[in-house]
């Protein structure tokens, strides 16, 4: 088994880190746990990229991808999250700090 992907998502109790395996079909979860506060995020991005991981970064948190990042949502999916997006926009819920042309859909957020 190997560790594929890795996906860092704060969260009010520290930082959720997720791992995962690459699949065919779908990145299949092998381990999630909640990091306390004050793990150090940035070490562990890091740690990630001298290791082989490319990693991205984003107002949702940070995903790292072993060699070159692959998409992890189908057009479906990807479709959806551009209108969910775009609805927000207009109507005033959106962070203000990101548009949705801002965000890779397929591989983030």
């Amino acid at each position: 088994m190997s560790i594929d992907r890795i996906d860092f998502l704060p969260c009010t109790a520290g930082t959720i880190v997720q791992k995962f395996e690459k699949q065919p079909w779908r990145d299949r979860l092998i381990s999630s746990e909640i990091k306390p506060q004050d793990f150090n995020l940035g070490a562990a991005l890091e740690w990630c990229t001298n290791n082989g991981y490319t990693v991205h970064v984003g107002h949702w948190g940070a995903r790292a991808w072993k060699g070159q990042p692959w998409v992890i949502r189908t057009r479906y999916q990807i479709k959806r999250r551009r209108e969910q997006a775009e609805r927000a926009a207009f109507s005033s819920q959106a962070d203000p700090h990101t548009t949705s042309l801002q965000i890779d859909f397929a591989l983030d957020g």
